[in-house]
């Protein structure tokens, strides 16, 4: 009996700006560790852009194997380590303890160190600042709930930094299969104002920290799908 040699690629914590995909896996071993790695269910990561290209690229081997989508995003988030198990908690995120707008729910930094404040905001009726800002807006407009879901993708996401005169875009994928065995493939886009002063509060932030997150929501969808939120 031939023994395969199984290789894994581990891709660092650490999001970096780029990484060398694995090469040369013979279609044997891929089938072999897609049966191990299928099979599990409610695990979904949050992925940078560059990371996605990898899953991208490792999901179409798996598929033209015979595995389901399910079954080979499972092996490949389980073969190459793509995202942090300890950050995904499967939890519906963080509640809104203080509705003053202002108030911050959480201050994840971004790549370079920048603080990105999660504030409550508010939810208007109109467009674009006439709509709020902050938790009280996305999570009503485009059922983003999860403070930690925000939170992972200003951290850990694809930061685009020249996308808006005002602040940042930051990038991620939510990719997996969802505890109640949906499969998920979501493009979360953050948008955050790196200034003090805030347009649609039209005032300073008293606080003299940045505005922070103004949007998040589900590229071409106006509501995300409920299960993004597990994350």
């Amino acid at each position: 009996m031939i023994k395969l040699k199984r290789t894994s690629i581990a891709v660092g914590l650490l999001l970096v700006t780029s990484f060398a995909a694995p090469t040369g896996t013979a279609l044997a071993e891929e089938q072999t560790k897609g049966k191990q790695g299928a099979g599990s269910t409610g695990e979904l990561k949050l992925l940078s852009e560059e990371q996605y290209e990898l899953y991208k690229d490792k999901m179409e081997s798996k598929i033209n194997i015979g595995l389901s989508k399910k079954e080979a995003s499972s092996a490949v988030i389980s073969e190459y380590e793509l995202g942090s198990s300890e950050e995904t908690n499967n939890s519906s995120g963080n509640s809104a303890k203080a509705t003053d707008p202002w108030n911050i729910m959480d201050s994840p930094s971004d790549r370079n160190g920048h603080t990105n404040p999660i504030r409550y905001g508010w939810k208007g009726n109109g467009p674009n600042c006439d709509g709020g800002f902050g938790y009280a807006k996305y999570s009503v407009k485009h059922n983003i709930n999860s403070v930690d879901l925000v939170a992972k993708t200003v951290r850990r996401g694809t930061p685009h930094y020249h996308s808006h005169p005002r602040g940042p875009r930051f990038i991620g994928h939510i990719v997996g299969e969802a505890p109640n065995g949906v499969y998920i493939d979501e493009k979360i886009i953050v948008g955050s104002n790196r200034d003090t002063y805030s347009y649609c509060m039209q005032s300073n932030s008293p606080d003299g920290l940045r505005v922070g997150v103004i949007t998040a929501y589900c590229e071409g969808k106006k509501l995300c799908p409920s299960e993004v939120n597990r994350i």
